[in-house]
């Protein structure tokens, strides 16, 4: 008389998803597959559960380690490269509006100096008229006999810088996050925004100089 060896099932936990799933014995400590999640656990020696109805049954791997090429086909679509949320060209137009508000400061403390900016204009205007540098006259107009450099002349200095520096990333960005496929109206939109920046920047200093 011949006798069949019958397995048993081990049931336990996945590792991954908490989920009762079970296995036979003789996928003990190997890799196997668990029905709800997809992942790859390894299946204990005996059972850490009771007997539990309606226990899904594991895929067991082929031997050897877990890798792509032998772990099963997952049900969920996986994510490409265009898949991807484009998160650069959030980051393109938040860099140009930034750029905006610290333009629209610039603007505001410019306004609250109007005064002084005419006569710094002024001065130019006279100073231009007998051949001399702008860079000179406005040295000379913030000399230490008048006081110095005011400290709204510094801020402004500053945030203009601040601005331009915003403008150059967010058109850096925006560039960049065009070579993807999504969110592509962000990217246009910054790039729209820092390129005009810049060209009016640019379109400014030459009619001053010119």
């Amino acid at each position: 008389m011949t006798l069949v060896s019958r397995s048993m099932a081990i049931r336990f936990q996945c590792g991954a998803c908490s989920q009762p799933i079970e296995i036979d014995d003789e996928w003990a400590l190997k890799a196997v597959a668990c029905p709800y999640c997809r992942k790859t656990v390894t299946a204990p020696v005996e059972s850490t559960l009771d007997d539990v109805s309606a226990i899904p049954t594991a895929s067991p791997l082929p031997a050897g380690p877990a890798s792509p090429m032998n772990m099963p086909a997952s049900p969920y679509p996986a994510m490409t490269p265009d898949s991807h949320p484009n998160v650069i060209a959030v980051v393109a137009l938040a860099l140009a509006v930034g750029a905006i508000v610290v333009v629209l400061i610039v603007l505001g403390v410019s306004a609250a100096h109007a005064n002084d900016l005419l006569a710094l204009q002024e001065a130019i205007e006279q100073g231009a008229k007998q051949g001399q540098s702008q860079v000179q006259i406005a040295m000379d107009y913030f000399s230490a006999d008048a006081g110095g450099v005011p400290g709204w002349v510094i801020v402004v200095g500053l945030f203009q810088f601040a601005a331009l520096g915003l403008a150059l990333a967010a058109l850096a960005c925006g560039l960049f996050a065009l070579t993807r496929k999504r969110r592509r109206g962000l990217a246009i939109g910054a790039v729209a925004i820092s390129g005009g920046y810049l060209f009016l920047s640019c379109a400014n200093v030459l009619f001053q100089f010119a």
